[in-house]
């Protein structure tokens, strides 16, 4: 039986995606709008290669430590 994870629904990516363009936005990274829904979602995670992909897409306003920061580290607290 193999085990699914559940990532974190990304609340940040999906209220940056202006209503009616996420199949604009899933074409402009190269993805569909299938997987892109399964992102914003939480249940498939995106590969680092798309989390930068993402994060320069959006200009940084959705980061790549966001989307996963098992693979970027956690987001450190500005101060």
């Amino acid at each position: 039986m193999s085990e699914t994870k559940h990532w974190q629904h990304h609340a940040t990516l999906t209220a940056w995606i202006p209503r009616g363009h996420r199949g604009e936005f899933a074409r402009q990274l190269g993805i569909s709008g299938g997987h892109l829904d399964q992102l914003c979602a939480g249940h498939r995670a995106p590969t680092g290669e798309l989390c930068v992909a993402i994060e320069r897409a959006t200009l940084g306003r959705v980061t790549r430590a966001e989307l996963r920061p098992d693979l970027f580290g956690p987001l450190e607290a500005e101060g």
